[in-house]
């Protein structure tokens, strides 16, 4: 189990996301044991295939997706995260 969850959500960042993840990964370097959880908040371009391929290279990051946009303020359980990705 990770000591630290990195919880990050994410709208229509599809372009965005490698270089994120190519920042977070250097930045955690020496946290120790972590997980980076990308949360689609109902993205409509390619968000959600973006943190599939992030989570196929790379078993620290969970990708959670929500049906639709519910806003930055949702609240969700990290253990629905667990699989490699989920969608909620």
């Amino acid at each position: 189990m990770p000591n630290i969850s990195i919880v990050i959500p994410v709208y229509n960042s599809a372009a965005t996301l490698p270089e994120l993840h190519r920042r977070l990964t250097a930045a955690a370097a020496g946290l120790g044991e972590y997980e980076i959880i990308l949360v689609d908040d109902g993205s409509r371009d390619s968000s959600w295939l973006a943190i599939e391929n992030l989570a196929r290279g790379d078993s620290r990051v969970l990708g959670l997706r929500m049906g639709r946009n519910y806003g930055h303020t949702r609240r969700f359980s990290p253990a629905s995260a667990r699989r490699r990705a989920a969608t909620w």
